[in-house]
């Protein structure tokens, strides 16, 4: 099949699910980073990270529906072969899954982000990219669609529960994006 249909009635389009390579980063403790060396190899998804394509976009009006479905269809082939994010929602309100959950995506870049507990450094391997189809720049034509806000919701709902992910380590790009030589 080519969807998976949950019971809060996302369905996940697997059309363009892809691998890359499996979860594996490893954790440091917040009160002590160097007992690090003591813990095992980590595999499992800790958090959400949220993102927005940022791609060149079209008005969302009825007479562009072919350039949007062909500019959506061009976004998720080559995000696929790009291994860029876990999850993309499209304008429409459409979730693609694609890169398996239990594989990292290329999504965060240098990043970093605590909870209680842990601090985890570069976030592609323990966190799952979610994007958004849209442009936050200045002056930029689009905006995440009520559809888009609805799914996203439902996305998330899912992926909290299957992977008991706490609230807290739900966030935005943004917000974890560091740059090396000035942290």
């Amino acid at each position: 099949s080519d969807y998976e249909l949950f019971s809060n009635g996302a369905r996940i389009l697997t059309e363009f699910e892809t691998e890359n390579h499996p979860r594996k980063y490893y954790v440091y403790s917040k009160d002590d980073p160097l007992t690090n060396l003591e813990l095992p190899v980590q595999h499992n998804i800790i958090g959400l990270l949220y993102h927005t394509t940022e791609g060149e976009m079209v008005d969302f009006t009825p007479g562009n529906n072919e350039d949007l479905q062909r500019r959506g269809h061009w976004l998720m082939a080559y995000v696929s072969k790009e291994k860029k994010y876990n999850y993309v929602i499209d304008r429409f309100g459409q979730i693609y899954r694609i890169v398996r959950d239990d594989h990292a995506s290329i999504h965060a870049g240098h990043s970093i982000w605590s909870d209680e507990k842990y601090t985890y450094v570069g976030l592609n391997e323990s966190f799952l990219g979610v994007a958004f189809e849209t442009n936050t720049q200045p002056n930029a034509v689009a905006q995440i669609t009520e559809a888009q806000i609805v799914a996203g919701r439902q996305l998330t709902a899912i992926l909290r529960s299957l992977y008991k992910i706490d609230d807290a380590n739900c966030t935005t790009h943004g917000l974890v994006s560091i740059s090396p030589p000035t942290m």
